[in-house]
């Protein structure tokens, strides 16, 4: 006999008898008749309700299901024995050199990879056109080209665009493939009415129910979150991702926009995505043609592919670019020389975990923060901070109440 605060928090919540005393027996009842296909009632709630929202049943839960981990099982299923034969990856999709002919891995199955780009860098065009190639038959000669991916299914999940433009989404990838009739190849859903609970329950059923699918995108993963920053939330995401691809033997692509003024993608989410994904790949426009778009390996486990450029014909269709002379890096910009938009994103970062600093303060915070975050920025030491900062209260990014007061952002700055 012992007493549980959690029982008891149940019992006031539900208005159940307030009894202290609990029972050894009680949850294999509760979960008993929670299962009970004929029951509808307070229990079913108990089961997930409390699971997920309170610190106290997760730790009970947690120490319930303990004794029915087997030390055994752990060892025969995540041992690694010195002596283990590695065994040939997968190869879902793969990048064709335009140079020298060499296929390298884009992705595997057991893996998922992320595609970042600032907005507007044509990150979607670029699945698009992932996906066509996959699907095209015979398509041998492609620079893109599903290897295992195309014996399997593909799902498109879209959260940002309304129905309509998802279904002309959806006619542009096959189209590209060459297809003229409904295939069942591809699963395309439009999750964006739905709240990112709820993205999140759907995918995984629709998941479970299609085993045999090789490919999944899902563009828009910052829509399965309450916010980028959510450190759990994009923990819990990024083992989501893991576990998914490795159960099911299926390769994933995640969408996620960079930060306005870095090349970091946002949040705590993109750098959890970026620690966990087997490829990180960067869409950035050309800086010679806003016309074009190259598409470079940011991060990758297996050998880098070769770079390549795109662009988008007038009727939406996708296109690589055959011999085009793309930069090895992206050219950087001055401190100074960014445009307002950039600025007040850098001052917006700087006071997003302070109200307001002092000049010595803001300074030594701006300087450590261009120095760790933003490698695309050029002259960024003190000498160039000063003036910054002084075009910051020229201009209202920043405000100041008066000689030797504190700096704090304004809230109110339109970029004019």
């Amino acid at each position: 006999m012992k007493t549980d605060p959690l029982l008891n928090r149940i019992k006031a919540d539900f208005n159940l008898p307030s009894s202290e005393v609990l029972n050894s027996n009680i949850y294999s009842a509760l979960d008993d008749l929670a299962e009970n296909p004929t029951y509808v009632g307070v229990v079913n709630h108990i089961q997930y309700d409390y699971k997920e929202s309170t610190e106290s049943s997760e730790t009970f839960l947690m120490e319930k299901d303990k004794s029915s981990i087997i030390y055994q099982d752990i060892l025969d299923k995540y041992k690694v024995n010195y002596g283990d034969i590695t065994l040939a990856e997968s190869v879902a999709i793969e990048v064709v050199s335009q140079t020298t002919g060499k296929a390298l891995i884009l992705g595997t199955f057991g893996n998922f990879s992320m595609i970042k780009g600032k907005a507007k860098s044509r990150k979607s065009f670029l699945v698009n056109m992932i996906i066509s190639n996959i699907l095209k038959q015979n398509n041998q000669n492609g620079v893109i080209r599903g290897v295992d991916a195309s014996k399997k299914k593909i799902l498109l999940v879209d959260t940002e665009q309304g129905r309509g433009h998802v279904i002309k989404t959806q006619n542009s990838i096959l189209d590209g493939a060459l297809i003229s009739d409904n295939t069942n190849e591809l699963l395309t859903l439009s999750f964006r009415e739905l709240t990112p609970s709820e993205r999140l329950k759907n995918l995984e059923v629709v998941i479970i129910e299609n085993q045999d699918l090789g490919f999944i995108v899902i563009d828009g993963i910052k829509d399965f979150v309450s916010g980028v920053n959510e450190e759990k939330e994009g923990y819990y995401i990024a083992s989501k991702l893991l576990k998914w691809s490795s159960q099911y033997n299926c390769h994933i692509i995640v969408i996620l926009h960079e930060n306005p003024s870095s090349e970091k993608p946002r949040g705590h989410l993109g750098t959890e995505l970026t620690n966990k994904a087997e490829t990180v790949i960067q869409v950035a426009v050309d800086t010679k043609n806003p016309d074009i778009s190259i598409v470079r390996p940011s991060n990758c486990r297996n050998i880098p592919f070769e770079s390549f450029a795109f662009s988008v014909d007038e009727r939406g269709h996708p296109f690589i670019l055959e011999d085009y002379s793309i930069d090895k890096k992206p050219s950087k910009t001055a401190l100074n020389d960014l445009p307002d938009k950039d600025k007040y994103d850098l001052f917006t970062e700087v006071f997003k975990n302070n109200k307001e600093y002092k000049r010595s303060e803001l300074l030594g915070v701006l300087n450590t923060m261009l120095y760790k975050g933003f490698k695309e920025i050029k002259n960024k030491g003190k000498n160039e901070i000063t003036p910054f900062i002084r075009y910051g209260i020229d201009n209202g990014m920043i405000l100041q109440d008066g000689i030797r007061q504190p700096y704090r952002l304004n809230q109110q700055f339109i970029d004019s």
